[in-house]
């Protein structure tokens, strides 16, 4: 580790069609305070046996629409649809009250409650700017953990004052 170091959280993961899989990272964010995915290729090659090969990273994408003035907002959950599509949940870098050192010097990314996302990725010669739509806002919920779709079905895992619960919306 050297000074000036940031964690690198990688929160949820979903694979895409042709077979890459999207890393949402809850922190870093952008410095628009946005959340992060990092596309990578050639994930099963590190399970290859003596021919260990490591994924090479294909895309990085900051989703947009998602994240209120002044916040600082992170994947919590992801899921494909099936479509093409992808739906997720963003919130907080951090959970607040451990004594996170993520918070203390990002206060801002801390209360944040959890938002419903959908979005499609851009084409290949497309930005790497996503453009999102939420969904449905969360809150209270500020620990939003998991999502599952099936349909109009949506089925939410919390954490909220150390107790996991199932959640149906």
């Amino acid at each position: 580790l050297a000074p000036g170091d940031l964690p690198l959280n990688v929160e949820a993961a979903a694979f895409t069609p042709a077979g890459t899989l999207l890393l949402g990272l809850r922190f870093p964010v952008t410095d628009k305070g946005e959340p992060v995915l990092v596309e990578v290729a050639g994930v099963e090659g590190m399970f290859d046996g003596d021919a260990q090969t490591w994924p090479e990273v294909t895309g990085a994408y900051a989703l947009t629409g998602v994240t209120p003035p002044g916040a600082l907002v992170g994947f919590r959950a992801l899921t494909a649809t099936g479509d093409g599509g992808y739906e997720a949940v963003v919130g907080s870098i951090d959970a607040l009250g451990k004594g996170s050192v993520l918070l203390d010097d990002h206060p801002e990314g801390g209360d944040v409650t959890s938002r419903h996302i959908r979005f499609r990725l851009p084409t290949p010669d497309g930005g790497r700017r996503v453009a999102a739509e939420i969904v449905e806002d969360l809150a209270p919920f500020h620990n939003v953990e998991g999502l599952a779709v099936d349909g109009d079905q949506r089925i939410y895992v919390t954490d909220e004052d150390h107790r996991v619960a199932v959640w149906l919306g």
